[in-house]
């Protein structure tokens, strides 16, 4: 009920909005964000609770895993703080960082929002230490757009800093390698070779399993703390996450290609921002092989997802700005798809989880909250 009353209240504050003069402006994004942080920060069941509360919270071998989470569990239990408290911590931090870097390139949350709750928000609350990994790793991305040597050493740093909370973050840090790769044809041409290479092996089971045995002989000690997941235990539910690699690159792609043409400019920040995004998710296909083995690396793809939402709310944007009635249309139908493609993403995860993603995930989320109820 108060979960409800919240929603009409953004409703009403969304149609205050559209008609109030700039003073109360982003008055509505400061409330979503607050209640974005009280879901998730206050959230006291979900599928992973026991697994952070009794296996990480409450145990002292962790600190060695993922050192930097360690720390922040370390500085809480010597407070003598319980797991619900780091967990809003986290929330309030994440968010703070997240929108550290929307509020420099984003035109309008209202759309980036509602893409957000619909995925991946109710998986950031569930899974925390990841939440906090891509926070930090978002952050880190205007560093990138300096172009600089100092900026460039500011990435890496954020990114080691958000892979002590969450190895996964590590894959993030060769971004700065291809960051420009649209200058450089050939570099085109040699990565759709690479891509297509790695399509062959992760769709052919036994070249998957050769290419996996050679990585664990040869670079064991590198991958010793994911080796137990180079495993094959998917059957066809990869499609969904190679669905969504493909389906974000294409509308990544042709939103860059459409903010290009619009500001004719490519030192306008939007449009650099764009280019870096379409970029990352060319290196995004190299990962194309983990999601045949386990769904667990999916949420490499994942993390990347708010920036994609950056570009699309940017292209939407832009329908309010054009005065050609074929350029509405045409921005209309890009948005068009992009809302079908995130309908048909949230079904087939839904199909995907075998029908336990509301009943066990978004149904506790909702309902189990110590501030809101």
């Amino acid at each position: 009920m108060i979960l409800a009353i919240s929603i009409l209240f953004i409703i009403e504050l969304y149609l205050f909005e559209l008609f109030s003069n700039k003073r109360v402006k982003n008055f509505l994004t400061i409330v979503v964000f607050a209640l974005l942080i009280i879901v998730m920060g206050a959230n006291t069941q979900n599928p992973d609770t026991h697994i952070y509360e009794e296996y990480i919270y409450n145990n002292e071998e962790f600190f060695s895993k993922d050192f930097g989470f360690g720390i922040l569990v370390y500085i809480f239990k010597v407070f003598n703080l319980d797991y619900y408290y780091l967990k809003m911590f986290i929330a309030i931090v994440g968010f703070m960082l997240i929108n550290s870097t929307l509020k420099k390139y984003i035109c309008d949350y209202k759309m980036f929002f509602l893409l957000y709750l619909i995925f991946p928000f109710f998986f950031d609350v569930v899974q925390v230490r990841n939440f906090l990994a891509m926070s930090i790793f978002i952050y880190a991305i205007p560093f990138l757009l300096e172009d600089t040597k100092r900026g460039n050493i500011k990435y890496i740093i954020t990114v080691l800093i958000a892979a002590t909370m969450q190895k996964t973050a590590l894959v993030y840090l060769p971004i700065i390698l291809i960051k420009k790769i649209n200058n450089q044809k050939y570099y085109k041409f040699f990565g759709a070779i690479i891509i297509f290479v790695l399509i062959i092996i992760a769709i052919n089971r036994p070249f998957l399993n050769m290419f996996i045995d050679m990585l664990k002989n040869n670079v064991s000690d590198v991958l010793s703390g994911i080796a137990p997941r180079l495993n094959i235990t998917t059957n066809w539910g990869w499609l969904v996450q190679w669905g969504v690699q493909f389906g974000n690159f294409f509308l990544v792609k042709e939103g860059t290609r459409i903010l290009k043409n619009f500001y004719n400019n490519d030192d306008e920040k939007i449009v650099k921002f764009a280019k870096l995004i379409e970029n990352i998710n060319y290196y995004m296909f190299i990962f194309l092989p983990l999601y045949v083995l386990t769904p667990t690396f999916s949420r490499i793809i994942r993390n990347l997802l708010i920036l994609n939402y950056v570009v699309y709310v940017n292209v939407c944007f832009l329908i309010r700005k054009v005065k050609e009635v074929h350029l509405k249309k045409y921005y209309g139908l890009y948005m068009l798809f992009v809302f079908i493609f995130e309908i048909v993403f949230f079904i087939g995860q839904y199909i995907y989880s075998q029908s336990g993603y509301f009943s066990d995930m978004i149904y506790p989320i909702l309902t189990k909250n110590w501030i809101l109820y």
